[in-house]
């Protein structure tokens, strides 16, 4: 597909292709496409990466960068997909030594210079729009998501909801907060947790009598209402003493 893309928008031939002798390369159909097409199509021997030294070193740089965007991000390795593709997108818009004009393989291929305003740390929290048109009037306007990359083809953002099931979103309205992972968000909801957990607060180790079972039950028959008595003026029922 990336050879016939090349051909159809870019007006450019692929004359010559280099590959190793993995399974998705070496087979009979694949042989044929290139050989109708007219495409020189070599497999390097088995265990010698240096045959192909220019697509292996640019490999082990993804992977290197995958590596790291995982490790930044805190995310676990489960999103390698997504961290290969976000590496590959931010390589392919850098500037490299290996060209005289240092020029991206971006600009080489499409004639022109990358626009990398889009650019955003990867893994951080952002606030996906919801749609008027999806939500009902009182709900939340955006929802808390982890920043995965770009989609290339829908023109936007890749995202997933920071909890709950992870289901893919593509959005294009979106604010970023860069300065934090989902590391803080697990931190800020262990905090609340921790907070509504306490609510008598800190120095409170046990509930007030009020909560202890045998104790309200005796407040219950001592209290004038609930055993049918009226309460004269001006007199404080016991269970009102406890929580005053």
């Amino acid at each position: 597909d990336h050879i016939v893309y090349i051909q159809k928008q870019l007006k450019r031939n692929v004359v010559h292709f280099k590959a190793d002798g993995g399974g998705e390369f070496v087979n009979s159909e694949l042989k044929e496409w290139f050989k109708s097409h007219g495409i020189q199509f070599d497999v390097g021997p088995p265990y010698t990466p240096e045959f192909n030294g220019k697509n292996e070193r640019v490999h082990q740089t993804l992977e290197q960068m995958t590596i790291a965007l995982l490790e930044n991000s805190n995310l676990d390795d489960s999103h390698w997909g997504y961290a290969w593709q976000t590496a590959t997108h931010i390589k392919n818009r850098t500037p490299h030594s290996g060209n005289i004009e240092f020029r991206t393989s971006f600009e080489e291929l499409f004639g022109y210079r990358p626009d990398i305003s889009h650019f955003r740390i990867f893994g951080c929290v952002a606030y996906a729009h919801i749609d008027v048109s999806v939500r009902k009037k009182l709900h939340p306007k955006a929802i808390e998501c982890i920043f995965l990359g770009y989609d290339e083809t829908r023109r936007s953002y890749v995202l997933k909801p920071a909890s709950g099931r992870f289901v893919p979103i593509y959005r294009k309205d979106v604010i970023f907060h860069e300065g934090k992972t989902i590391s803080d968000l697990r931190k800020n909801n262990a905090a609340s947790l921790t907070q509504n957990d306490n609510v008598w607060g800190d120095e409170v180790d046990e509930l007030p009598p009020l909560y202890n079972h045998a104790h309200s039950e005796s407040m219950i028959r001592r209290s004038p209402r609930l055993n049918g008595d009226e309460q004269s003026e001006g007199e404080t029922s016991e269970v009102d003493n406890s929580i005053s």
